[in-house]
């Protein structure tokens, strides 16, 4: 699974990954995460324990990928891949039409797509530059992404910030969202997903926007496996059917596989994919509970 995060430069996008990798590494509802890099390891774990400490990571400005894979209860379930897409085509009036292909080229083929927003910001002066370079860009490629499931997270970071919480506060912060929420919920194969967002010593929420994306990323494959398995097992049966003794027989002559070998690799290919499918039925009801009273839409 591939997630790209969009957002400005002090949108917090590098602080959220590094307190979400804390935070699942230590463990939530039964799910953790862990990087496959022993260094992106340290690197994140260390850079959470510093934001919980008050000490925030300076600026990036090079992409950032981390290869992670998500786990429950000490089994690896579901491998992914974290890009940090620094968006130079949104903010930059003089970007080139390279930069602007690859954006769209990342947005269509990501499995998982979040957007960071400062809610402040969005209170004071609605729906930027920023902003409408993101839902547009975010649009074109829903449009062009041709039935697949796609799951789509709003951050609304620096929630902390935000005088008053109530549900008047929230309408305002998604007004400037209005018409991708819209293209997102006409579309049966979107699940998007507003999250306020604290990123600091006391973080709220961060845990969400990962497992909201993961959650579709797990159930895609669960039902790639069931599919897989469902097929293999009509190709087993059909073959099954054309077994005879003359086939066999030959078949045995020629040094050719017979029909009742061909059913039998698929039967086996079939027992495969179940096994697979197995371990993900659990962790994917879990998440679904966990999930239940994000504001979607």
């Amino acid at each position: 699974m591939d997630v790209v995060m969009l957002g400005g430069t002090d949108a917090g996008k590098t602080t959220y990954l590094s307190l979400m990798y804390r935070w699942l590494g230590e463990g939530v509802g039964g799910f953790s995460c862990r990087a496959a890099d022993p260094y992106a390891h340290q690197t994140l774990t260390d850079t959470g324990r510093s934001v919980l400490a008050g000490a925030y990571p300076r600026k990036t400005t090079a992409p950032e990928v981390h290869d992670l894979v998500l786990r429950y209860q000490d089994q690896d379930v579901l491998p992914f891949r974290w890009r940090d897409h620094r968006g130079k085509a949104l903010t930059e009036t003089r970007a080139s039409n390279a930069d602007v292909g690859q954006l769209q080229e990342d947005l269509r083929a990501a499995d998982g797509i979040m957007l960071f927003a400062e809610a402040p910001e969005l209170l004071a002066a609605g729906q930027s530059r920023l902003v409408r370079s993101m839902t547009t860009a975010v649009v074109r490629a829903l449009g062009e992404r041709e039935g697949r499931r796609t799951p789509l997270v709003i951050a609304l970071t620096k929630f902390d910030l935000v005088e008053g919480r109530g549900s008047s506060v929230m309408e305002r912060l998604k007004e400037p969202f209005a018409g991708l929420a819209e293209q997102a919920g006409a579309n049966p194969n979107v699940r998007g997903a507003f999250v306020p967002l604290v990123c600091g010593p006391r973080p709220s929420n961060v845990q969400i926007p990962a497992l909201w994306l993961l959650n579709s990323g797990l159930i895609s494959r669960a039902e790639r496996a069931a599919a897989d398995a469902d097929e293999a097992l009509r190709r087993g049966i059909a073959a099954a059917g054309q077994d005879t003794l003359l086939d066999r027989v030959l078949s045995w002559l020629d040094s050719s596989k017979s029909w009742r070998r061909i059913s039998e690799e698929a039967l086996e290919e079939a027992r495969a994919e179940h096994a697979r499918l197995q371990p993900l039925l659990t962790p994917a009801d879990r998440l679904d509970g966990l999930l239940r009273n994000v504001d979607s839409f």
